[in-house]
């Protein structure tokens, strides 16, 4: 029995060692895909037009507006703060925060929040919808032209955002979600010290004509503190650097490839097996199993384990624990370290868990890919024919 017990071992090393293969292979090429179409984006003629004729009309918007009209659109913008955006905000991070670090100063930026957020009939989650404000400015004709062919792009790709930068000035010309960000300034207004703000920061400053990076994910306000990653490349007109193009990674399209779309047992993970990503602050970077079919008993677990109440709260509000969780496993060092193998641990819920590690090779950051599965589980046959013959 104990050569079968390990014969068992052996085999169920094998099976996780191939899933996290299959599964690593999938994850790297996916995000090479994501490169090669911001790129081709980037160069097709449709996107460089577009960019100059968002630059030509953005700033002519609101250039005739009275101060009396200015403070109505002003209180429209403000209304939209409190009752919408701030309440589901604080309601996520289980936290008071200020209106005023997330207030536009600049006027046009409450301008065009006005006409695509606070004044848009379509409910918050669905202003993307709009595909023209009506308010007979040259920019909602550039809207109107533009907006539903991106828009499509991005449903049928799953990203959760595109947008369109002004090389010269970081100001955000244009979004196909039209969040809190929409219309500020990425290397001087509020979002500037985000990650969003840094890979454009990067783009304005690169001389580089194939100039492509990837930001690591960070909780994004205007996102409602979800998780949020970037790429960003530069867009070219000629010889003369016009716009930057960045798109907001689809975190669902990775937890997709991760979890089998939820179809764990066909991947051979059984009832207890799931594979994930952490990145180099042993933080998560996909959500794990329990997040998707034992919600609250996750979080109650999460709570044991002395995490915050704020953070327990988030995860619970957000169905996310992606960067709330920390992964300290042997594995996941190894992982991070450029290491590929297996290993039989205890998980940071106290569970001995069999699993298969490797080093993610994704440009511009540094994550891990690992699966397991419980030890009692990968053991339970051999030790139902044990207690069968005692």
């Amino acid at each position: 029995f104990k050569n079968l017990g390990e014969l068992n071992y052996q085999s169920r090393f094998e099976q996780l060692k191939s899933i996290t293969s299959t599964k690593k292979r999938n994850v790297e090429y996916y995000f090479d895909i994501i490169r090669n179409q911001i790129l081709s984006f980037s160069e097709d003629t449709m996107i460089i037009e577009a960019i100059k004729e968002f630059k030509n009309a953005f700033y002519n918007v609101g250039s005739d507006t009275t101060p009396e009209q200015f403070d109505a659109i002003r209180e429209r913008v403000l209304g939209y703060y409190q009752n919408e955006f701030m309440a589901m905000l604080n309601d996520h991070v289980s936290m008071d925060l200020s209106i005023d670090n997330y207030l536009p100063t600049e006027s046009r930026t409450v301008i065009f929040q006005d006409l695509y957020i606070a004044n848009n009939p379509h409910p918050t989650g669905s202003k993307s919808l709009l595909d023209s404000a009506n308010d007979g400015s040259a920019y909602s004709g550039v809207h109107a032209k533009y907006h539903p062919i991106l828009r499509n792009y991005l449903e049928k790709f799953g990203y959760y955002d595109i947008f369109l930068i002004d090389a010269s000035t970081g100001d955000m010309l244009y979004s196909v979600f039209k969040e809190v960000d929409f219309a500020t300034n990425l290397a001087n207004g509020e979002y500037r010290n985000t990650n969003f703000g840094r890979i454009v920061q990067s783009a304005i400053q690169s001389s580089d004509r194939k100039f492509v990076q990837l930001i690591d994910f960070a909780a994004y306000d205007p996102s409602y503190h979800a998780p949020a990653s970037f790429i960003a490349t530069t867009i070219y007109d000629g010889d003369e650097k016009i716009g930057i193009i960045v798109f907001q990674m689809p975190i669902q399209k990775i937890n997709q490839i991760l979890t089998g779309n939820n179809s764990w047992r066909d991947d051979g993970l059984g009832d207890t097996g799931e594979t994930f990503i952490v990145g180099n602050d042993y933080k998560l970077r996909s959500v794990t199993r329990e997040i998707i079919e034992d919600l609250e008993g996750h979080v109650a677990m999460m709570k044991k384990k002395n995490y915050s109440a704020s953070i327990v709260q988030q995860v619970r509000k957000m169905r996310t624990n992606i960067l709330m969780e920390e992964i300290r496993m042997d594995a996941v060092k190894n992982g991070l370290l450029g290491n590929s193998g297996t290993s039989l641990e205890k998980n940071d819920n106290g569970k001995e868990v069999l699993t298969a590690y490797a080093p993610l090779n994704i440009a511009d950051v540094k994550w891990m890919i690992l699966s397991s599965m419980h030890e009692a589980e990968a053991s339970s046959k051999i030790k139902n024919l044990r207690h069968e013959n005692i």
